[in-house]
């Protein structure tokens, strides 16, 4: 058996137009440009706010209106009774402090390297390290203006 190389064969016209195999170019597997990571994680963050904007009324109409205990309780625990959703201008902020503290946390424990560079903890803990430090600096604004309307989901 002849092993040709390691890169990518394409085929292709010569000269003569009969199909002949070449190389293709071919990046390292595992080589992607952090733009790209960047982008996806960017998407992920618009895509997971997005789906919460639109379920977060439906879960609280839900809660708000079962019989049971949980009903009570979310009920008592509830600042506002009212079931219309705020107006995407007043919880736009959420979306931009999140994305910022997300992405500059991933930066800097060096997750836009090639991830054949990372290891499978450091992709780990990345992955759940930066939403987590997201999310706190989103609670820590919240609680500094102290906004009895935003110091519950509900």
């Amino acid at each position: 058996m002849k092993i040709i190389s390691r890169s990518s064969v394409a085929l292709g016209p010569d000269a003569e137009n009969r199909i002949v195999a070449s190389t293709a170019p071919t990046r390292a597997l595992g080589a992607e440009p952090p733009a790209f990571l960047l982008l996806i994680d960017l998407l992920s963050l618009v895509s997971a706010f997005g789906l919460a904007y639109v379920l977060a009324p439906t879960l609280k109409t839900l809660l708000l209106h079962s019989t049971g205990a949980m009903g009570a309780w979310v009920a008592l625990l509830s600042p506002e009774v009212i079931i219309e959703s705020r107006p995407i201008r007043d919880v736009a902020w959420v979306l931009l402090v999140m994305a910022a503290v997300s992405v500059l946390c991933v930066q800097g424990v060096g997750g836009y390297r090639p991830l054949v560079l990372q290891s499978r903890t450091r992709l780990v803990l990345t992955s759940v390290f930066a939403p987590l430090v997201g999310l706190s600096a989103i609670t820590l604004i919240v609680f500094a203006f102290r906004s009895a309307s935003w110091s519950r989901l509900f």
